[in-house]
Order: C-alpha cells, then structure tokens, then sequence
C-alpha cells in the first residue's frame, strides 16, 4: 500500500470513529478537540446561527461580535 493510501485510510478512519463516539455521546472532551481542530484545518465553518442552540450558546460567550461587513 503506498503512503497516498495509508494516509486517507487513516484520515478516513479517525472521522468515522469520531463520527461513531460523537452519535453514540461517548467520548471525551480530548474527542471534541480533535473532532474542532480536524473541521479547522479543513476549512470548515459554520455561519451566524441566531435562531438555534449554537447561536444561544454564542450570546452567552463574553466575546464582541464581529460583523462581516
């Protein structure tokens, strides 16, 4: 198996056990930042989320909001 392929099983089997901890709420907070760093390095974001429980837990963060204006 070449390095290429080695590589992608392996990323490819870190998310679905991830994925697997994450749906069955067995795992750590270790699991939560791997699974947030793993989602940045990748680009992956999510917009503003007022009406939601992300955007409730947003508004109790003692952090300025930053409009994208």
């Amino acid at each position: 198996m070449e390095k290429q392929e080695l590589l992608e099983k392996l990323w490819l089997l870190t998310v679905r056990n991830l994925v697997t901890k994450l749906e069955m709420g067995d795992f750590t907070s270790q699991d939560l930042n791997v699974a947030r760093q793993l989602l940045k390095d990748h680009g992956i974001t999510v917009g503003e989320v007022e009406a939601s429980p992300l955007g409730d837990m947003a508004d109790l963060l003692p952090f300025r909001k930053v409009s994208g204006d």
